[in-house]
């Protein structure tokens, strides 16, 4: 019974968070970005559960990805490279649908690595919930952050600890803050 109450409010929490949120927007430097390579990923690795999938491209330093669900959960991706160039796919339930692109300054790259290690991303399992387990109904939340040669991939369903979801609401609020263009 306590198992069946604690699946369900896992339910209702994830499909409330399917309704999109306007985001503040954050400020910006009009610096373009350039490589970011940062010495503190030694000390971020913690368990050394780093995961890098192989047909990540190497250039990719942030992702954010929100996966579909039966309802009308958003669904898109964000990615940002080395470059500062910024992707978006808008798939479905988001006002945002379609290819888009923006650039991102050396500043804003900085501040996502340094939230990333201020709530020790490296140190995190890389699924969630990390029996494997999955609810099929819920979307997914996939983040990737990469310093230098070292990345992470998360795939959170549900169950993860709140400075992961925190994290993740924080990217998708300053995705929403970039300035896109609608590629045709």
């Amino acid at each position: 019974m306590v198992r069946l109450f604690f699946i369900f409010s896992v339910i209702l929490v994830n499909f409330s968070a399917c309704k999109k949120k306007v985001a503040d927007k954050m400020t910006q430097t009009t610096t373009p970005a350039k490589e970011v390579v940062s010495d503190k990923v030694a000390t971020a690795k913690g368990n050394g559960k780093l995961n890098i999938p192989a047909n990540v491209d190497s250039n990719l330093l942030v992702s954010f990805q929100r996966t579909p669900c039966f309802g009308k959960c958003p669904a898109y991706k964000m990615e940002i490279f080395k470059d500062g160039r910024a992707k978006y796919q808008g798939i479905a339930n988001i006002p945002r649908v379609g290819s888009h692109e923006a650039q991102v300054t050396l500043d804003v790259i900085k501040m996502i690595q340094k939230k990333a290690l201020d709530m020790k991303y490296f140190e995190l399992a890389n699924q969630y919930p990390t029996n494997g387990s999955d609810i099929n109904d819920i979307p997914k939340a996939i983040s990737y952050v990469r310093f230098g040669n070292d990345g992470k991939m998360i795939v959170d369903n549900f169950d993860a600890p709140k400075e992961l979801i925190e994290f993740e609401k924080w990217l998708e609020k300053l995705s929403d803050s970039f300035v896109w263009k609608e590629m045709k």
